[in-house]
């Protein structure tokens, strides 16, 4: 028999097996927005102002866009005060965060630039890249304390 015709033979046979193998593998189909809100915690606080995990410090969080934009650099302003309500003016405030559910980070290393007085902070370089649960964390440290907030961001 013809060599040829026997390598053609076996590249159709492979081909045919590929193509039987393929079409039997699960189809992935991409998640409703109704599916992916069903998946976001409901026991999680979503409020944007809480207290530190210690109780030293009640900071409020808020997008200078609202609603939240995803794909798209953004501000907040970050707001601290003590436990009992005496304004921090000169804290050192450092931020990290991500999706939880997926296990990364944010997609930018946002930070705060400015002190804009009056317990008020700027926080620059704020993204969000995709709908969900996001978590925010907010650390505060003073020459007399230090305590971290998580703030939990939905955005649809």
């Amino acid at each position: 028999m013809n060599k040829a015709l026997i390598g053609f033979g076996i590249a159709a046979i492979v081909i045919i097996a590929i193509f039987i193998i393929h079409s039997q593998a699960p189809k992935k189909t991409a998640m409703t927005m109704q599916q992916k809100m069903a998946m976001i915690p409901s026991d999680k606080d979503y409020s944007r102002t809480r207290l530190s995990e210690d109780k030293k410090f009640r900071i409020s969080v808020s997008s200078l866009i609202e609603p939240i934009p995803i794909n798209q650099i953004h501000q907040w302003v970050i707001y601290i005060e003590t436990s009992v309500g005496v304004p921090v003016v000169d804290a050192k405030v450092s931020i990290s965060g991500g999706m939880p559910m997926h296990k990364h980070g944010l997609p930018t290393a946002p930070r705060v630039t400015k002190n804009l007085g009056e317990a008020k902070y700027l926080l620059e370089g704020v993204k969000f890249n995709m709908t969900g649960w996001w978590e925010l964390i907010i650390k505060v440290n003073t020459p007399s304390d230090q305590d971290i907030t998580i703030f939990n961001v939905i955005l649809r």
